[in-house]
């Protein structure tokens, strides 16, 4: 019986070359991670340098005679009282805040020895290689020379490298390598013979060895294996041989958290070296002389007899493969056949971040900056005559956010990018940020300040269990907020990059596109870090011995720290941010109109096709009803207002109405908690009714009609004998639409999630 079938589409591969590759965003996050685990282990080693002179015990021992003497118990209602056992605190602390601070430098100088040592490595190694292999130039005349040089003008590598043979190598796989600009590739004897023997399998290998020099991934490679080198040679010794003189719980306290340290640049320097082999792939399969790329793949799986130079690079080669074994992968420098040739034919992996890269980078990042903290604050407070807890938060958010979003935010454009293309996958943005979260958090444990900071030094926690009970529900709340920050922040990042890259693809795609983003993501993420950072500085009104009151009076407290937040212009401006940057992608002058189908540009895809490709069809923003509806709300709070202030009137004496509590009812409750409840109530309805961009739409609704609100208030308030000045209607405005665009985030969190389930089980 016959069929009908319809012919299948053909699908040109996405091109991994838009954005930055896999491979720079793995080198950036293993030399973080050289630094923080160098930080760590010379922080350390000066500890314990102090200890065997008896100076660390000394110091600590003077420093709790003076908490004992001076440290009153601090009380959150008596303001002064709190302020004096702070003083107290910092100066009882100071002696052994300024070892720290040497320890520090100390750390910074042992960077310094670790990178320079790598950079002599890396530049040593074409000398070393090349000598000891018994490499030989190629004859200039020769024809293969003649052939090699050819390949090296279609690929676009001017000037050419130097070519080499190994005539002792049977091995058929080439290498490309070299430093400092001047490059070599080698070609072992074996191979060679496939010049006459294979023409087509010598093309492949070739053309991915110069695709890694067209790639330029060999600089990074190569640093990657000197810079694990060095910092097993500068640190990682030294370290070992100071174990010898510590047992018990002092080298399990440091050893453990090294060996964590020490698989991160491991596994981080596999990855880089791993994820070039994809790339060259790819650029080499866009040569028309790579047809026989896929054949040698499968084929040619490894090199029979490696050198001395790539022992490293094929340290677990050797050992059985366990078949669909993740960590085996994660341990391996080279990926396996069968996984090359997928990228291959599909490169929609190249565009996916991994959960582990999120999760690396959150130890990393945490690690290094811990390990340079008192450093950076001592840096600030000597710059400037007078800083508060709130500018030394934000410098620690200035330095944690430019990482964070240069790594993991970068990751999210181009999985957005090809999840918009082709639709394969969901963007798992929001589980990037829980396994950031999770490595920040871990981070924190593994870093020096968590075994070395001052209140853990002095004992304080050790007072009494009521103490260490109250600090884990505090860092458990703020793992919490921390965790769900950053869930949400990377869905927004990711709903950002689809709106931008939608109407990119059809204007004109620049590399200044994700750069400005990623740019307003990071200063975004450093003003949250800034908060987020400045709430953890709290735990120290914790380790006292009224310790568990402190921890009921900072919840208390909270809406009053949230309310002096949201006074705050930065907090207006990186709220509006938050609908603002999105939308404003189709306020361009040549903005898309999505509504069917669009024809995508060449540079979307590797190869050229004779038929046109459409764009998946993209929903529109829904801005002008979104803004006719907070519009209403906000006019239907004005209604309100005056009706309730003419009711007001008639009942309530004049009296009553002058008294400073019905004032302060009325502007609390009638100028600020009444609007800010309707802002939410507009933007969760918004957000249900409308598919696309959903929480941005309902941000937008909640500040327009928070707009709309304060010129009501103002309004109300003159017509019934009130003034208006810049602190007045600035005191309004902020707080009614700072107010509102929180608690709307909050509400439209809670209501979408659970929507969310309601459907899934109904589903089932």
């Amino acid at each position: 019986m016959a069929t009908d079938t319809k012919a299948e589409v053909y699908q040109p591969r996405l091109n991994p070359f838009v954005f930055p590759s896999e491979t720079t965003i793995r080198f950036v996050l293993l030399i973080v991670s050289v630094i923080g685990a160098s930080l760590f282990i010379y922080s350390v080693l000066y500890l314990r340098y102090l200890e065997k002179q008896g100076e660390l015990e000394l110091l600590f021992n003077q420093a709790k005679e003076c908490l004992s003497l001076s440290f009153p118990t601090p009380s959150i209602q008596n303001l002064e009282k709190l302020q004096v056992a702070s003083n107290a605190f910092e100066q009882c602390k100071q002696p052994v805040e300024r070892e720290f601070l040497k320890a520090a430098w100390l750390a910074v100088g042992g960077v310094g020895i670790v990178l320079s040592l790598a950079t002599i490595i890396y530049s040593l190694f074409p000398f070393f290689m090349i000598r000891l292999e018994g490499m030989a130039a190629f004859d200039k005349q020769s024809a293969i020379e003649v052939h090699l040089k050819k390949l090296c003008t279609e690929m676009g590598i001017a000037p050419p490298p130097i070519f080499l043979q190994k005539p002792i190598s049977r091995a058929l796989g080439g290498r490309a390598f070299g430093s400092l600009g001047q490059y070599y590739v080698v070609l072992p004897a074996g191979l060679i013979k496939w010049f006459s023997q294979d023409r087509e399998a010598f093309n492949a290998v070739l053309l991915h060895e110069l695709s890694h020099l067209r790639n330029k991934d060999v600089d990074k490679t190569y640093f990657s294996v000197a810079a694990g080198c060095a910092f097993v040679i500068a640190a990682l010794i030294p370290f070992a041989f100071s174990l010898l003189s510590n047992s018990g719980a002092e080298l399990f306290n440091a050893s453990w958290r090294v060996i964590v340290l020490v698989l991160l640049v491991y596994l981080t320097v596999a990855a880089v070296v791993r994820s070039r082999e994809f790339y060259a792939d790819v650029r080499a399969s866009t040569h028309p002389g790579s047809t026989a790329l896929n054949r040698v793949l499968i084929t040619f799986l490894k090199p029979k007899h490696p050198g001395w130079q790539t022992a490293l690079i094929s340290l677990l080669e050797h050992l059985p493969f366990v078949r669909h074994n993740h960590w085996q992968f994660a341990f391996q420098f080279h990926p396996e056949p069968s996984e090359r040739c997928s990228k291959l034919q599909k490169t929609d992996g190249l565009f996916q971040i991994d959960f582990w890269i999120a999760f690396g980078t959150g130890i990393a990042v945490t690690v290094a900056y811990d390990g340079i903290a008192s450093l950076i604050i001592s840096i600030l407070r000597t710059a400037l005559t007078h800083t508060d807890a709130w500018l030394e938060s934000l410098v620690a958010g200035l330095v944690f956010a430019p990482l964070v979003v240069g790594i993991v935010g970068i990751g999210v454009w181009r999985e957005t990018f090809a999840s918009l293309i082709h639709k394969t996958h969901s963007v798992k943005a929001g589980k990037l940020g829980i396994g950031l979260g999770l490595g920040l958090i871990l981070g924190q444990f593994l870093s020096f300040e968590n075994i070395t900071s001052s209140w853990q030094a002095l004992g304080m926690e050790q007072l009494n269990p009521a103490i260490q009970l109250t600090s884990l529900a505090f860092n458990l709340l703020w793992s919490f907020l921390l965790l769900v920050s950053l869930y949400c922040f990377f869905k927004w990042v990711a709903a950002s990059a689809a709106a931008w890259l939608s109407v990119a693809i059809s204007s004109g795609f620049s590399r200044s596109l994700y750069i400005g983003g990623l740019i307003v993501a990071g200063i975004w993420l450093s003003l949250w870090f800034g908060v987020i950072f400045l709430i953890q500085n709290a735990r120290v009104l914790l380790l006292t011995a009224n310790s568990v009151e402190m921890f009921f009076s900072l919840i208390l407290v909270l809406p009053v720290a949230i309310a002096y937040i949201a006074l705050q212009p930065l907090t207006l401006i990186a709220l509006i941010t938050l609908w603002a940057f999105p939308l404003s992608a189709w306020l361009r002058p040549h903005r898309l109109h999505l509504t069917y189908a669009t024809s995508l540009p060449s540079w979307v895809f590797l190869e050229q096709t004779s038929h046109q490709i459409d764009l998946p069809t993209q929903n529109q923003p829904q801005l002008r009803s979104t803004f006719i509806t907070g519009l209403i709300n906000g006019l239907t709070y004005c209604g309100l207002l005056l009706v309730i202030r003419l009711i007001l009137r008639v009942i309530i004496p004049e009296s009553v109405r002058d008294a400073d509590w019905f004032k302060l009812i009325l502007y609390f409750i009638g100028y600020i908690g009444f609007p800010a409840l309707m802002q939410t109530v507009v933007a969760v309805r918004i957000a249900r009714r409308v598919k696309y961009l959903n929480f941005i739409h309902g941000l937008f609704a909640a500040f327009t009609a928070g707009c709309t609100m304060t010129l009501g208030v103002l309004l109300v308030n003159l017509l019934f004998g009130g003034t208006i000045n810049f602190q007045f209607a600035w005191n309004i405005f902020s707080q009614i639409v700072n107010w509102g665009a929180l608690l709307a985030l909050l509400a439209m969190l809670i209501v979408t999630s659970t929507l969310r389930k309601i459907d899934l089980i109904r589903s089932l």
